[in-house]
């Protein structure tokens, strides 16, 4: 089924309390989710599915933020877009970088620029992949919309068949606590 977006910023959010996400989740590790996905992103070379996976994700992070900062979307500020793809990525890195800063700084307020400027890079990124918002987020909906997980201490949300995983990367380091681990890359 195809949603509008606001529909799906509805639906989304209620998706995230339904899992304590935007309850009991954590900016820093939404933020961190957000990065992975951005890089996902730029990894997907020509890939139009995995390129609308890579959005959607995003648009998704974006909205469990609106939630841990009771923030919505503005849908209607589409102004000053980029003039080239290199502009674009650019501006996102500075988003990015200024998203962080906010997160660390406890600048919710500023949260929400930071948010809506995101989204309209993410409308540029889908017009120069010949897609739309609308079209990625309800990508990404409709394959998470029956996920099942739970929220672990550290805030990430763990998807239940990554925990099930034999071999995982939870076998090999202690997940769960962030104390001790920095970051892994297999």
């Amino acid at each position: 089924m195809n949603y509008t977006n606001l529909e799906l910023e509805n639906l989304t959010l209620q998706w995230g309390i339904d899992r304590k996400i935007t309850i009991n989740g954590k900016l820093e590790t939404q933020f961190l989710k957000l990065i992975e996905e951005s890089g996902e992103l730029f990894s997907s070379g020509d890939d139009i599915e995995k390129i609308k996976d890579a959005m959607g994700d995003q648009l998704v992070v974006l909205t469990m933020i609106n939630g841990l900062i009771n923030n919505k979307f503005v849908f209607d500020i589409f102004t000053n877009k980029p003039s080239s793809f290199s502009e674009a990525t650019l501006i996102l890195c500075t988003i990015q970088g200024g998203f962080a800063s906010n997160i660390v700084r406890s600048r919710i307020s500023e949260l929400n620029v930071s948010i809506n400027e995101y989204f309209i890079i993410l409308d540029y990124f889908a017009t120069f992949f010949k897609t739309n918002i609308n079209e990625c987020w309800n990508h990404a909906y409709n394959e998470i919309k029956d996920r099942k997980g739970y929220l672990a201490e550290n805030g990430c949300f763990i998807k239940e068949e990554d925990y099930l995983k034999k071999d995982s990367i939870l076998d090999k380091i202690d997940f769960f606590n962030t104390q001790t681990v920095n970051w892994v890359f297999i």
